[in-house]
């Protein structure tokens, strides 16, 4: 669902480009902050098909600044438009990661059979590792650096 939602939000805001740029309008802003709410459902669901549709959806958008860029639109609207386009797109996503392993992290404080994946830093953040002990409180990552190791 989060996928085709994807698609559809892609294919209304990378279609090229007649007048105003889409995200110079309210309603544009909207559709683009809807299509990176929809992929940021989709990161969270099914990585690796997720990761396709991410692709395509910087390449549709990388086209769309192409058309801009072709029909000599000024370079000023061009970056406005790629900085409301990468915030929006890739903003969101992240923020929602970040939010859903933040909470991830609450509701499920304890160690586990996936634990030895994770740095010995990163297993001292859980409650029952036997890491607790040997890594200093100073030493223990915060949630961005748990972000980091998590997605590598």
């Amino acid at each position: 669902l989060f996928i085709a939602s994807t698609h559809f939000f892609g294919i209304f805001i990378c279609a090229p480009p007649v007048g105003r740029p889409i995200g110079s309008t309210l309603r544009g802003v909207a559709l683009i902050g809807a299509c990176g709410l929809c992929i940021a459902c989709a990161l969270q669901s099914k990585f690796a098909m997720a990761l396709t549709t991410l692709g395509w959806l910087g390449l549709q958008n990388i086209v769309y600044l192409a058309q801009m860029l072709s029909r000599r639109y000024p370079a000023s609207m061009i970056l406005v438009e790629a900085a409301v386009r990468g915030v929006l797109l890739l903003g969101i996503p992240v923020i929602l990661h970040l939010v859903m392993l933040d909470l991830h992290l609450r509701l499920l404080p304890r160690t586990g059979n996936g634990d030895g994946y994770m740095s010995a830093a990163f297993q001292a953040t859980l409650d029952g590792n036997r890491h607790q002990m040997i890594v200093a409180e100073a030493e223990r990552p915060g949630l961005f650096a748990k972000a980091v190791e998590h997605a590598g």
